[in-house]
């Protein structure tokens, strides 16, 4: 798997996505809630709990290549994975997320982005709108409540994907981390191609000018 990590501890969800070439194999969300004798109850992520300790069980078991993250939020955790012997690529969440994101939308609306129904996943695609910036394309979420941290973690999975530097595991299968089975993903999902966000968009914008003519 190659994996994209997007973290947060309180207003957003934190996100691990895998792939394996185009095809999305693996989808996970943790959202804040209150743990006892953690920040006076207010709601938050363990993130060495969480989404450090899934990428670590996953390793364990023969199933990721690289990890793209934002070392803003995941530096200590980063730090856990390297020790483990997982390699770690920093994405900051400036320009480079806009060449991800450019380069995730062209795959999406090029049809070659597949996933296996992933509810976190669809609704993140669904909550997602487009800011067009002078270096390309950055994917956004309109409301604060509109969240599309899988998308942002899909896009940097995707990234190190089409960069060709990190190699998937040479089976093309991924082991079932809930008993060490290997299964082909081929077989276990039914996958469909992602929503293309650029056509939604018109379509929006057709049925607000329709409106607005009426």
């Amino acid at each position: 798997l190659t994996l994209g990590a997007d973290a947060s501890t309180t207003h957003d969800y934190t996100s691990l996505v895998g792939m394996v070439g185009q095809d999305v194999r693996f989808v996970k969300v943790w959202k804040p809630r209150s743990i006892a004798g953690i920040r006076f109850g207010k709601a938050t992520i363990d993130l060495d709990a969480t989404i450090g300790q899934e990428v670590l069980n996953l390793h364990k078991s023969g199933n990721v290549a690289c990890v793209v993250f934002d070392p803003y939020q995941m530096h200590s955790v980063a730090v856990r994975w390297e020790k483990a012997g997982i390699r770690c690529v920093e994405m900051p969440q400036g320009g480079q997320r806009v060449e991800s994101d450019t380069a995730l939308f062209n795959a999406i609306i090029s049809g070659h982005i597949r996933h296996f129904r992933s509810p976190e996943l669809d609704e993140a695609v669904r909550n997602a709108i487009i800011q067009e910036t002078p270096r390309g394309i950055r994917l956004a979420k309109e409301k604060a409540s509109r969240k599309i941290d899988p998308l942002v973690a899909l896009s940097m999975a995707n990234s190190a994907v089409i960069s060709g530097r990190y190699a998937p595991s040479a089976s093309g299968q991924i082991q079932d981390w809930r008993d060490g089975v290997a299964i082909d993903p081929a077989e276990q999902f039914n996958f469909v191609l992602v929503t293309s966000l650029m056509q939604r968009k018109q379509d929006e914008a057709q049925r607000e000018q329709v409106e607005d003519q009426q």
